[in-house]
């Protein structure tokens, strides 16, 4: 069974790290520097936990009044279950909760439509992040 929490530990944040270092660095070739900065430190941190192994991880920080909601990953062996959808789910609630006016992201294009499938629109050309093709994308909230 899976569940689902906002990172509360320090072990819970190193957790959540370890694991995007293990989709984007090891298995996606990105430098761990590019994934690591500084809004790692004050961001919030949601985890999906299957058992005590997380196995999925993404954050959300504001800043001018919008949520910045990304690093979004799950482990190869567990996607196409709704973890993401359900981190990206808990990520918007707590970004509408905290008063913020919109959600932005960057993803990966080749995810472009799971982002649009959860409200999100194109917000700006395609550009190249790492190395990998990216898009902004931006989704209102406040409204249910």
């Amino acid at each position: 069974m899976i569940s689902y929490k906002k990172a509360e530990t320090a072990e819970e944040l190193q957790g959540a790290l370890q694991v995007r270092q293990l989709v984007f660095t090891k298995e996606q070739g990105i430098e761990a520097a590019a994934d690591l900065d500084i809004h790692d430190a004050y961001a919030t941190h949601f985890i999906a936990l299957k058992g005590k192994k997380i196995i999925g991880t993404a954050r959300v920080y504001l800043e001018g009044g919008n949520a910045h909601i990304g690093r979004l990953v799950v482990l190869k062996d567990e996607r196409k279950q709704g973890v993401g959808t359900k981190l990206m789910e808990m990520a918007i609630d707590y970004a509408n909760k905290k008063g913020a006016k919109s959600a932005i992201s960057s993803c990966q294009v080749r995810k472009y439509q799971f982002y649009k499938e959860l409200g999100y629109e194109k917000a700006g050309n395609e550009y190249s992040q790492v190395g990998i093709p990216h898009q902004k994308m931006k989704r209102k909230l406040g409204d249910k």
